[in-house]
């Protein structure tokens, strides 16, 4: 069963992220500081802030330490900065859930409970039973930016059917 890193671990949406993933294992890193009643439970993790330096390094040092699968980064400025190094995680096997670009999608920044959301990798929902062959974007058929196939990441879907990058802040 895989494993998720959700980033802006204390925030409401970062949480209805982690419930969406349920019953898999979910563990949430925040550069906020948060009680220590939460560190305990083993679940949650303190990272540096986007702005730093040592963002990279330290966001991929805990995944591996937690062994996760997953990273699911809800931060705008995370995402702009982990867009560039999926390379990297990948030789580790973590996948970060980030658009290849995040210019072809609107965002919506903490989408209230009614809008459904989606946690996708290439179009494929990861809410569920996981995929036998996980999905590779060299073996896609990538056709136009608003094709569905294109999202990765947490997303949310207009009633015309146009995507929405969903992000904490």
């Amino acid at each position: 069963m895989d494993s998720f890193l959700i980033t802006c671990g204390l925030d409401a949406f970062a949480q209805r992220v982690g419930k969406e993933l349920a019953p898999q294992t979910v563990y949430y890193a925040s550069s906020e500081s948060f009680p220590q009643a939460l560190k305990s439970t083993g679940k949650y993790h303190s990272l540096v802030p986007a702005t730093q330096d040592t963002f990279v390094h330290e966001i991929l040092k805990l995944a591996l330490d937690l062994q996760v699968s997953y990273i699911i980064p809800l931060d705008l400025e995370e995402i702009k900065i982990l867009i560039n190094e999926n390379s990297l995680f990948s030789e580790y096997g973590i996948r970060v859930l980030v658009p290849s670009t995040f210019d072809h999608f609107p965002l919506i920044v903490q989408p209230p409970k009614i809008i459904p959301i989606e946690i996708l990798e290439y179009g494929i929902g990861l809410q569920t039973a996981q995929p036998e062959v996980k999905p590779n974007k060299d073996d896609l058929c990538l056709m136009e930016y608003d094709s569905k196939s294109l999202c990765t990441g947490v997303f949310a879907t207009n009633d015309d059917g146009e995507m929405y990058l969903c992000v904490c802040k």
